[in-house]
């Protein structure tokens, strides 16, 4: 009897067993599958945001690559080009420049063309200078070529120039004798001792020049003389003018 007895509780406890472990299984299982749930909604969520940065990307890229490109094209200039020379007025060349004494004893004279290059003939006569083969006097003489450079406009009156090239027909000092006159070949008067000159163009206001540039202007001593009737090629370095007049009343 006792026997059967301890066969009735083992069995009653081992179904008891079965019992516990089935609820306790039937408990964690939702809490698993909610978990899950919860885990695979926010993975969702997080794909989403994800895939919408990621279309929003390149528009913003794309604004400031164009905000680059527009700012770069807007800070780009052109070179400045040279004006040609004597560029904005309409003229006849050769036109005749002309730099002499008052007296006539000396003078040069330079005829410039529209790209800057020149020809010339230049003379001074000294007839103090005699000698037993030159008993008819002294010239210092020379024909010339040159060109001067593209010129740089300063202002509405002036432009700035360069000398680039000027030749002798004859090699400076050189002489010869022809009819009792010793003839040597010699820098021409205004050109000599620089590259640098200014341009002046006609009415030029001449309070804007210096005294010893207008010494050399035909008018000068006119109390109505105001303005440049002409054009002026001036010698930086010693102040000598060549003029070229329009109008020599």
């Amino acid at each position: 009897m006792k026997k059967w007895i301890a066969f009735f509780l083992l069995t009653v406890m081992m179904l008891s067993l079965v019992a516990c472990s089935s609820e306790e299984k039937e408990t964690q299982a939702p809490e698993t599958t909610v978990t899950e749930a919860q885990t695979s909604e926010e993975t969702s969520e997080t794909t989403e945001a994800e895939a919408e940065i990621t279309e929003e990307t390149p528009a913003v890229t794309e604004e400031v690559a164009t905000e680059e490109t527009t700012t770069e094209e807007s800070t780009e200039t052109e070179p400045a080009q040279p004006e040609a020379f004597w560029a904005e007025e309409n003229l006849e060349y050769p036109m005749a420049f002309y730099f002499s004494s008052g007296a006539g004893g000396w003078g040069t004279e330079l005829y410039l063309n529209e790209d800057g290059s020149f020809t010339g003939y230049f003379h001074d006569s000294n007839m103090g200078e005699i000698g037993d083969e030159n008993p008819n006097g002294t010239v210092y003489t020379c024909d010339f070529t040159g060109k001067f450079d593209i010129a740089e406009r300063l202002d509405m009156y002036t432009y700035s120039v360069k000398l680039l090239e000027l030749t002798l027909d004859r090699p400076e000092g050189e002489y010869w004798i022809e009819d009792g006159v010793k003839f040597v070949s010699s820098t021409p008067y205004g050109l000599e001792n620089t590259d640098s000159f200014l341009i002046y163009l006609p009415n030029t206001p001449v309070n804007l020049l210096a005294e010893d540039t207008l010494y050399w202007w035909p008018g000068r001593y006119f109390e109505d003389y105001t303005t440049l009737n002409g054009y002026g090629i001036l010698n930086i370095e010693d102040g000598s003018c060549f003029f070229a007049m329009l109008d020599w009343e």
